[in-house]
């Protein structure tokens, strides 16, 4: 039995049955197969397996220029939206990272999964209160509570 070789444009039209297009400004999140951690989509196109965000790019903006990276406005690697993304260098991607609080550098409430401030650090600490009351109060886990207890969870 023959397969059949999709056409370009069935190709744009089945990428984009993967997306989940909502509004301009929203993201559109890719629902297709995930890659590594499933963090960015993967797609094939011309043959070859590549990221998802990336021929969003190439739909609406044509060819990715060598040694240039597809970048995200919105910081949501699924996102597909054209008009969340960017060109950038390497370099760019590492500075729009640390710039918005994303960095390996970036701990207590800039860390950008933070979900305590240095006050809700310093009432936890200093309370007598059981753990899993505090981690109902905070939205945490309990061992959340137990590791900033502890003094090892959480840098200023």
């Amino acid at each position: 039995m023959a397969t059949h070789k999709l056409t370009p444009e069935e190709r744009i039209a089945r990428f984009w049955s993967y997306v989940d297009v909502r509004g301009p400004d929203e993201c559109w999140p890719w629902t297709g197969a995930g890659g590594r951690q499933q963090k960015h989509g993967r797609f094939t196109y011309n043959g070859r397996l590549g990221m998802a965000d990336h021929f969003s790019w190439i739909l609406a903006n044509g060819p990715i220029p060598d040694g240039l990276w597809v970048l995200h406005k919105c910081d949501n690697p699924p996102c597909v939206n054209p008009a969340h993304l960017f060109l950038g260098t390497q370099y760019d991607n590492i500075h729009d990272c640390l710039s918005k609080g994303r960095g390996r550098r970036s701990g207590g409430e800039r860390h950008w999964k933070a979900r305590l401030t240095t006050d809700d650090v310093g009432l936890i600490r200093s309370s007598s209160e059981r753990a899993v009351v505090l981690a109902e109060r905070f939205g945490v886990c309990i061992g959340t509570i137990n590791y900033v207890r502890s003094g090892r969870g959480w840098r200023r």
